[in-house]
């Protein structure tokens, strides 16, 4: 009967080295997306917040267009080609003073 005893030289064996790098990189990666994302909502509300048009008709023979912050205070004007063939317009202010031409 045979006895085989098996060696192993530790000098060639790696062994993986477990540091914080990979999770380190993880949450600096995601602590970038995180800020890149609220950036990305606060550019995009601040472009929707502005006042910018609420109207904007333009037809052949009449035209509309008014800017401001609705139910807030408005400013606009209108304008339309008349039977006789003369372009009437109109502007006027919407606020907390009401409704009046300007």
């Amino acid at each position: 009967m045979a006895v085989v005893v098996l060696t192993h030289t530790t000098a060639n064996l790696t062994v993986p080295s477990y540091t914080a790098a990979p999770f380190t990189t993880i949450y600096t990666n995601m602590k970038f997306l995180t800020v890149l994302f609220l950036a990305l909502v606060l550019v995009v509300s601040m472009a929707l917040a502005r006042p910018g048009d609420i109207i904007d008709v333009d037809y052949d023979h009449f035209e509309h267009e008014q800017d401001g912050i609705p139910g807030t205070a408005v400013h606009g004007e209108y304008s339309a080609i008349g039977a006789d063939g003369n372009e009437y317009e109109v502007k006027y202010v919407a606020d907390h003073l009401g409704y009046r031409l300007v």
